[in-house]
């Protein structure tokens, strides 16, 4: 089998399949702590100490 030039390295690809399981974990934590965002029994929205982070990351 022939690589091509363009291809991705297999640490750049584990790279991202690791950032990617970071972020699921996050969100999946952030429905227990509210660590971006929560939802409060009256159905009020409030955001979370994080929330300000989920604009700057994707920035950089």
């Amino acid at each position: 089998m022939i690589r091509s030039e363009d291809e991705k390295s297999g640490i750049l690809l584990k790279a991202y399949w690791i950032l990617e399981v970071i972020a699921m974990g996050a969100l999946t934590l952030n429905l227990h702590f509210g660590w971006f965002y929560s939802i409060d029994s009256s159905n009020g929205y409030s955001r979370g100490d994080y929330y300000r982070m989920t604009h700057i990351a994707p920035i950089c």
